[in-house]
């Protein structure tokens, strides 16, 4: 019933998340058109994924460290390590930022009519960067307001900027500039939450600091992040040099759209993650194991309807778009798929990442990372947008398989829901063949 209760909260939470950030690039696409809009989504791709460099990894050590230091009452190490975090990131963002803008470079790999929203694109990524620091930190004592202000917040504020501005001269680099603004507002309103994380006895304590465990586990963190991003922005990468922008914004629309299936996913891990930190930081295997079958049974169950309903009704939806991104439906058919196989895994990286097994995962994460990049191109030269999709939904596959035989070898726990009920099936049908 707690289960039930904090799951429904978080997809309350997510589900407004995803629908307001869903409804802010429908309007972006409207008031821009397709061409404008895909250059605005492959700069804004970019930025979020240097964004997630900028972080070190150090977003999903305060998800880790901030429970076990309140619950030892170690408030020195709590206070150096939310101090150092922020500065880290800081340095890293502003670094990346002055790396990602100069023009040439820009004009040479995207063209000069794309320089502009790139160069400020790249300005983005220390505020991203320490957004996301601040949400995953608050994320360990209030997940629903965590998210309500680092994903809830941005997109509501883009849809008031956007609506505001209207249709006249509304260019990628316009809406580079306003989900800049909304990101720094949201940011904002998330510091004084995000700085009571220190309670009143860690803010008198002497910051203690301890680099070398904390990049030690940051840093496979960090690796297995930035995979992360290029499986799940690579196509978008890729296809941004190779298509034209008009291309790129129905592909975007259709693959935005099919990762609506994942909001269970999402908002279960959001709250369970501490809570598999917790469980193995006893020793309490049973208790992780039985919490693990049961969240990944609901993950599958709520999957499977969005999925459905995506499915029936991707004409309209992909309408809201604009007329000419219906003819997405068949990629986002494809993508569907592979975001199905993605919530049958069940929540497999969280779980490994939150018991101490962040090597194994960072390791899977870059084999699959690069045989994505690598199909990517292969598909996409062959294919076009379709090879994209193609390409995505293999990654998913690999990487997912990948990390539940390293879960149950590692940890003697089956996160997904699908392979449990096929291994069931299948020692049945064995038994049945034995008894014959």
């Amino acid at each position: 019933t707690r289960l039930g209760g904090r799951a429904a909260v978080m997809v309350a939470v997510l589900g407004g998340a995803r629908a307001t950030g869903y409804l802010a690039q429908v309007v972006f696409a409207r008031l821009m058109g397709a061409r404008q809009f895909g250059i605005y989504t492959n700069a804004w791709t970019w930025a979020t994924v240097l964004a997630g460099v900028a972080t070190l990894g150090l977003p999903t050590l305060l998800v880790r460290f901030i429970p076990e230091y309140r619950a030892r009452g170690d408030w020195g190490r709590l206070r150096g390590l939310i101090r150092g975090s922020l500065w880290c990131v800081l340095v890293s963002g502003l670094v990346l930022a002055l790396l990602g803008s100069p023009g040439r470079l820009l004009a040479a790999v995207f063209g000069t009519d794309q320089v502009g929203a790139f160069r400020l694109a790249a300005w983005t990524i220390p505020v991203l960067a320490l957004l996301t620091l601040s949400t995953e930190g608050l994320r360990s004592r209030n997940p629903p307001l965590a998210y309500s202000l680092g994903f809830v917040l941005p997109p509501a504020a883009m849809i008031g900027l956007a609506l505001a501005h209207g249709r006249a001269r509304f260019t990628a680099a316009a809406g580079v500039w306003f989900s800049l603004a909304a990101s720094f507002a949201a940011l904002a309103f998330e510091a004084v939450p995000f700085l009571r994380c220190l309670p009143r006895e860690a803010r008198a304590a002497k910051p203690i600091y301890e680099p070398g465990l904390w990049m030690r586990v940051a840093w496979p963190i960090l690796v297995a992040t930035l995979c992360e991003g290029v499986l799940s922005n690579c196509d978008i990468l890729i296809m941004g040099p190779m298509v034209p922008p008009g291309t790129l914004a129905v592909y975007a629309a259709s693959a935005r759209t099919s990762r609506l299936v994942s909001l269970v996913l999402a908002a279960v891990i959001a709250f369970s993650a501490p809570l598999f930190a917790e469980l193995h930081a006893r020793g309490d295997r049973p208790a992780l194991s039985r919490l693990v079958q049961r969240l990944s049974r609901l993950i599958f169950w709520a999957s499977v309807a969005f999925a459905a309903a995506l499915l029936i009704g991707s004409r309209p939806v992909l309408g809201l778009f604009g007329p000419g991104f219906t003819s997405g439906r068949g990629l986002l058919a494809l993508l569907v798929v592979g975001q199905l196989v993605n919530a049958g895994a069940g929540p497999v990286g969280a779980l490994l990442q939150m018991t101490g097994h962040q090597n194994g995962v960072m390791r899977v994460m870059l084999w699959a990372a690069g045989a994505s990049v690598l199909t990517n191109f292969v598909l996409i030269r062959a294919l076009g947008a379709m090879g994209a999709a193609l390409a995505t939904v293999l990654g998913l596959v690999l990487w997912n398989i990948w990390l539940n035989v390293l879960a149950v070898r590692r940890l003697e726990v089956q996160p997904s829901f699908v392979w449990s009920v096929a291994a069931a099936a299948f020692r049945r049908s064995l038994g049945g063949k034995g008894a014959a």
